[in-house]
């Protein structure tokens, strides 16, 4: 790895200062100094790197991606995600040479992720990983070209999501009431807005606009962690009448003096692994506790986002209206997502289209040839 330290010494002619650049590469130690700013240093850093990385390993170039690009550039979230990818992924590549890497090596690496069970569009995202890595090897001079080819995407095939029903959410919501209100709060909050679990767990009071039915989604909870939201965008959620009125009952009720809204025992942010385990799945092993085997619920928190925006979209509500609510970059987005829960957009088309035959009078005949 590289860093770059401060140098400070005294001879005859008096104090000087410079900065020096340290590099360890498959163990070996390499060391450039003389640079008379940090800046200066900085500037140079890729060009020291290359002269003693020609023969760089796919498992060096991943680390200086990890903590010299994600840890600078990417949320905390992210970079623990890559790091996961690549230590449960990419080991074939590991100790390989990175010039020496074809598209051969790739095409066996789909082959053996395929063999592992991945879906296609899990293994287009560690293509998309492993792009990335080699894009910053070639931005820093390790690598000419990459051996990724865009043909190597793979066609994914939309996998249906998971929604509740009208009925399913009423006996949700009344076996999240037995177990406790704070149960209750939670999940309610979470299948009225369709915020996401990270957001959830970071709501503040001050965040709950109660006299003009809105909530402030500003941040995120990701392990413990105030983070910003996942599109780093502030939104606001409009909320129904209901929710301001089980959200009242439960501050009133609240039996920590805490900012914030879903805190834990101690008053800090409940850590989300918690909120799965002994809020949404106790709740969902509830209600599943009286139902028939072939009618039992099987979802996972996001998905009671996901019913959220089905419910709205299947009633009407513009895509636009869903798409700001949920905090989505775009229409399109959300569309891409949700467009299969819109049956009436294909009837209302039809019938303006059949409307605007009628008003213009038009008549078709029909011809056969004999």
């Amino acid at each position: 790895m590289a860093s770059i330290r401060k140098r400070t010494w005294k001879n005859k002619s008096g104090k000087h200062t410079c900065y020096e650049i340290n590099y360890v590469i498959d163990g070996k130690q390499y060391r450039k100094s003389g640079y008379k700013s940090l800046l200066e240093a900085q500037l140079d850093l890729p060009n020291v790197i290359y002269d003693y990385n020609t023969d760089i390993k796919f498992v060096t170039l991943s680390n200086i991606f990890i903590n010299r690009h994600c840890e600078l550039k990417c949320k905390q979230s992210t970079t623990d995600l890559y790091k996961r990818y690549i230590n449960a992924h990419f080991q074939t590549l590991m100790p390989k040479i990175v010039k020496n890497l074809s598209h051969k090596d790739i095409e066996n690496l789909i082959f053996s992720l395929k063999t592992k069970g991945l879906c296609n569009l899990s293994i287009n995202k560690l293509l998309h990983l492993l792009r990335a890595i080699f894009n910053y090897g070639i931005e820093n001079k390790f690598i000419s070209s990459s051996p990724i080819l865009k043909s190597d995407k793979l066609k994914e095939e939309k996998k249906d999501i998971c929604v509740l029903d009208e009925n399913q959410i009423q006996l949700f919501l009344e076996a999240a009431q037995r177990k406790s209100i704070k149960v209750y709060t939670l999940l309610a909050t979470a299948l009225y807005t369709g915020m996401r679990r990270g957001e959830l767990l970071a709501l503040e009071w001050s965040d709950v606009d109660f006299k003009n039915s809105r909530i402030k989604v500003n941040k995120q909870v990701y392990k413990k962690e105030k983070t910003t939201t996942k599109s780093n965008k502030v939104r606001s959620v409009d909320i129904p009448y209901n929710l301001i009125k089980i959200l009242q009952e439960y501050k009133r009720q609240q039996a920590i003096l805490s900012k914030i809204v879903f805190c834990n025992s101690t008053g800090q942010y409940l850590h989300p692994s918690s909120l799965e385990r002994h809020y949404f799945y106790a709740t969902l092993k509830l209600v599943n506790k009286d139902l028939p085997e072939d009618e039992k619920i099987q979802i996972r928190f996001h998905d009671l986002r996901h019913t959220y925006a089905t419910f709205l979209l299947s009633k009407g509500v513009p895509i636009k209206y869903v798409q700001e609510q949920l905090g989505h970059s775009s229409a399109k987005m959300t569309l891409d997502v949700y467009a299969s829960y819109m049956p009436s957009v294909k009837f209302e088309a039809l019938k303006i289209l059949n409307d605007l035959h009628k008003k213009e009078g038009i008549e078709h005949k029909l011809s056969t040839k004999t």
